[in-house]
């Protein structure tokens, strides 16, 4: 919530935000998160509902990460590239032998644009 843009201003996170853990803190990332029918204002979960856990196996020990909204703070960006809508497929003879052959090209890429709208813990 303390992060700012380049220009200096607040950025606001949006409404929800994800909780992205390993294995070895499901558990703890499903707990922090759950709604409890509290009978005092001070036992209710402020984050039920807010933050939304993750579970990635490839997440190693007690790492985590928390990303804000992507529609707030977009921390990636994918895409195709180069104007490509999907993939492009050519065909053509193949020199001596009966038969053609097909070349599919994929355009798609990942990126991080900005690093405000995400944090890391490595799990100490």
């Amino acid at each position: 919530m303390r992060q700012k843009t380049l220009d200096g201003l607040p950025i606001a996170i949006g409404s929800s935000m994800r909780l992205l853990v390993g294995p070895n803190q499901e558990l703890a990332a499903r707990q922090l998160t759950v709604s409890v029918a509290a009978t005092q204002t001070s036992n209710a979960n402020v984050f039920a509902g807010f933050v939304q856990p993750l579970v990635e196996p490839l997440i190693q020990n007690n790492r985590w990460y928390l990303f804000s909204d992507p529609l707030s703070a977009p921390v990636y960006v994918y895409g195709y590239l180069n104007g490509a809508e999907g993939p492009q497929v050519t065909t053509g003879p193949v020199s001596g032998v009966d038969g053609v052959e097909v070349s599919v090209i994929f355009d798609f890429g990942v990126g991080a644009i900005d690093w405000r709208g995400a944090w890391f813990n490595p799990g100490t």
